[in-house]
């Protein structure tokens, strides 16, 4: 039998407003200074020691070489001070084509005067090596010459094969080719796009708005001002037997814990779920307080108490790394928010419902007594095992109708073959009988009150900056903000006296008792 699967999305925290008061951060820009390649070819070219990025190895730092031992004395004759200092120039210079010029003014080519060797000699000239000693050039031996820079032969004959006509060095063109060796083929970018763009689009989800900021104004002195906020909770049917559904209401109406979320849920099963079905499977993010806790638990164990399932599996995404139908949702509708502004929940919903024409979505407007308490179903169960529980580990939670006494949660997302301990059946039935006992526990029959019968009473600052707002507000949504106050009336600041620690989340909600 065909088996629905809700992925259900929550509101996430209170996020600041946008507004003209937002700093811009500004864009990073491209420093190619701290390139890792260019930092060790600047290291390389001054003498320092680098790390090889090809081969990761550490290449010692160039020192003068040793002395040429022949009959002259270079070394002898410069003096150990004048060949450091030689050496350091050279090396300070920390640029390849001035080293290279440097070069072709030190070493010389001259015709062979006495050839001793046959005739026939393919050398038709010899090289001649110095070096500036107080600006007088001092000829030294080849070997010399070598050791004080610290240089190869390679080096130097590299050089003087790529001096032109005007006895100028060639700069050094490695790199500038346009064709690095590690480019792809433009066949291949060409592959690579195509398959990029045959991908299914899909609109940014990142910032997953769930919280929306009432009225969303462009004036400055709105940024100022505490607003209203205006709840989103999504609900997706993986079968598409149902279009997505935005289940909507404010702050003034209900709070965004545990309570609403299952209020919310119920309400789906009970007007878009067939009674024919009777196995549910739910997607949702791993959220403590709205989706992962008792209360949720004891609401889906009541649905399978009551016969309305056979079966309940409520997956839990991996933390940081959920993307769900519902974020798709969001996405698509911040979208088509960004360029309007928005005055009341009303308009929220209003503007929903246009947001797009292939299959739209349906949006519920909740009412306060829409919301039911579900502190009366924690009455009737032992909290001794939910104590002992590792919910922050579940991944999986199981409901079925072989086992009312409590339900089972799985550490990982599969039911068969787990290992030990990676599983554990929490018992929720008070009394050491381990059988179920209908008529000590039975969830169906627990009358479940309303929540907010009055709705919620706001801050009295937050009303009084709604009431300043209420000049940028066009006439046809002032209504909406004057039967806001009328409602309000005097309970926000009386009902902030009784409850001055009310959190969104009610203590009993968390799973760590």
């Amino acid at each position: 039998m065909a088996s629905p699967s809700t992925s259900t999305s929550v509101p996430a925290v209170e996020e600041r407003p946008e507004g003209p008061g937002d700093e811009l951060q500004m864009r990073k820009r491209r420093d190619e200074t701290q390139w890792k390649r260019n930092l060790a070819k600047r290291k390389r070219n001054s003498g320092k020691e680098y790390v090889g990025l090809n081969t990761g190895k550490t290449v010692a730092a160039k020192q003068v070489g040793p002395p040429c031992g022949c009959p002259k004395g270079c070394f002898l004759n410069l003096g150990e001070e004048a060949v450091q200092r030689i050496f350091s120039e050279y090396w300070k210079m920390g640029d390849y084509n001035a080293q290279s010029a440097y070069i072709v003014t030190m070493v010389l080519s001259k015709e062979v005067k006495n050839s001793g060797v046959v005739a026939g000699s393919r050398r038709k000239a010899t090289l001649e090596y110095g070096v500036n000693v107080d600006s007088k050039r001092v000829v030294v031996c080849k070997k010399a010459f070598l050791s004080i820079h610290a240089i190869s032969d390679k080096r130097v004959l590299t050089v003087l094969k790529k001096l032109g006509d005007t006895g100028v060095a060639a700069g050094d063109l490695r790199g500038t080719h346009g064709h690095p060796h590690n480019k792809k083929h433009d066949e291949v970018e060409r592959l690579a796009q195509e398959h990029i763009r045959s991908l299914p689009l899909c609109s940014s989800h990142y910032s997953r708005a769930k919280t929306l900021v009432t009225p969303r104004l462009t004036t400055n002195v709105a940024y100022y001002k505490r607003k209203i906020w205006t709840y989103n909770f999504g609900i997706h049917d993986l079968t598409g037997a149902a279009r997505p559904l935005l289940y909507v209401w404010n702050e003034a109406v209900a709070k965004r814990g545990s309570c609403e979320i299952a209020s919310c849920l119920v309400h789906y099963i009970e007007n878009f779920i067939p009674r024919t079905v009777n196995k549910l499977v739910i997607f949702s993010d791993n959220c403590g307080g709205q989706n992962k806790n008792i209360n949720v638990c004891l609401q889906l164990l009541r649905l399978v108490h009551s016969q309305r399932f056979d079966l309940i599996k409520h997956y839990f995404m991996m933390p940081g790394h959920s993307y769900m139908p519902c974020d798709q949702d969001f996405g698509h509708l911040e979208k088509f928010f960004r360029p309007r502004e928005i005055y009341t929940t009303d308009h929220y919903i209003e503007l929903m419902r246009e947001a797009r024409q292939r299959n739209p979505f349906i949006v519920v407007k909740m009412t306060s007594e829409m919301f039911f308490d579900l502190l009366p179903l924690q009455a009737c169960i032992t909290k001794t095992q939910v104590a002992k529980s590792k919910f922050k580990e579940g991944r999986l939670f199981v409901y079925k109708a072989d086992y009312k006494q409590g339900f089972r949660i799985h550490h990982s997302y599969f039911e068969d073959g787990e290992e030990e301990g990676v599983s554990q059946t929490v018992k929720l039935q008070k009394g050491k009988r381990t059988a179920y006992n209908p008529e000590i526990f039975d969830l169906s029959v627990v009358e479940l009150p309303v929540k907010y019968p009055q709705g919620v009473a706001l801050r009295q600052d937050k009303l009084t900056d709604l009431n300043h707002l209420l000049q940028f507000i066009p006439l046809s949504h002032k209504g909406w903000y004057q039967d806001l106050f009328a409602a309000q009336g005097l309970l926000a600041a009386t009902e902030e006296e009784n409850n001055p620690d009310d959190p969104e989340i009610q203590d009993d909600d968390l799973l760590d008792y």
